[in-house]
C-alpha cells in the first residue's frame, strides 16, 4: 500500500465500543468504525483510548472524514 492510499487522523478519542467497532470522536464528528478498517499505525483500540487512527483513504472519504482529492497514480 502506498502512503497516499491511507490517511492518518490524530487526536482521536474512542468514546464507545462494541465487539466489532469503535465510536471515534474526531473534532466535531463522531463515527462508528469497524475494527477491521484500522490500518497499521493506528494507536487506538478500546474505549477511552486517545491517539491516531490510520484508515484507507477511500473509506475516510466515504465517511466524510477527509475531502476527496482526486486519484493518486
Amino acid at each position: 500500500m502506498r502512503y497516499e492510499d491511507t490517511i492518518e487522523i490524530r487526536g482521536v478519542t474512542v468514546i464507545g465500543q462494541t465487539e466489532v467497532a469503535l465510536l471515534c470522536q474526531m473534532g466535531n464528528q463522531q463515527r462508528w468504525i469497524a475494527q477491521t478498517e484500522f490500518r497499521p499505525g493506528s494507536t487506538v483500540g478500546r474505549e477511552g483510548d486517545v491517539g491516531i487512527v490510520v484508515l484507507k483513504r477511500p473509506f475516510a472519504v466515504a465517511q466524510g472524514l477527509v475531502p476527496f482529492q482526486g486519484f493518486h497514480a
